[in-house]
C-alpha cells in the first residue's frame, strides 16, 4: 500500500497547522486538528489518555495560553496503514516560556474523517535522554 503525494502533503499540512496554531497560542485551532471521538488518544510522560473530552481537558489544563511556548516538529517517515489511516513518525522540540527546552520523537496516527480531512487520532511522544 502506498500513500499518494496529495495525501502525504495533507498529512504534512496537519502538522504545520498544529505548529502554527500552537505557536500563536490558538488552543482551539490546535485541538481542531484532532479527531473528536472516543477513540482519540494521547500517550506521553508515562501516561495515556483516551476519549475526546479527556484529551481536550488534558491539553487545556496542562497548557494555559501563557505557558504554551513554541514547538517545532518534522515528519521523518509516513506509512499508510489502511486507505484512511496513516502512521507518521518524527522529531519535535518544545521551548517553554521559562526557557526550558525539551524534545524527542513523536508518533501520530492520522485518520481521514467523513469529509476527507486528515486528523490526529493518536499521538505518542517520548523525550530524548536528558530532555
Amino acid at each position: 500500500m502506498t500513500l499518494d503525494t496529495k495525501d502525504k502533503a495533507s498529512i504534512v499540512n496537519v502538522l504545520e497547522e498544529l505548529k502554527k496554531t500552537w505557536n500563536s497560542g490558538d488552543m482551539d485551532g490546535f485541538l481542531a486538528q484532532f479527531c473528536h471521538g472516543p477513540e482519540t488518544s494521547v500517550a506521553a510522560g508515562g501516561d495515556a489518555k483516551a476519549g475526546w473530552p479527556i484529551i481536550e481537558e488534558m491539553f487545556r489544563n496542562a497548557y494555559p495560553v501563557d505557558q504554551m511556548g513554541t514547538f517545532g516538529a518534522d515528519i521523518e517517515h509516513v506509512q499508510p496503514l489502511a486507505a484512511d489511516t496513516v502512521l507518521a513518525v518524527g522529531s519535535w522540540d518544545h521551548w517553554f516560556p521559562n526557557e526550558e527546552v525539551v524534545g524527542g520523537k513523536f508518533t501520530h496516527i492520522y485518520k481521514r474523517d467523513e469529509g476527507g480531512k486528515w486528523k490526529v487520532l493518536h499521538e505518542h511522544t517520548s523525550r530524548r535522554s536528558g530532555a
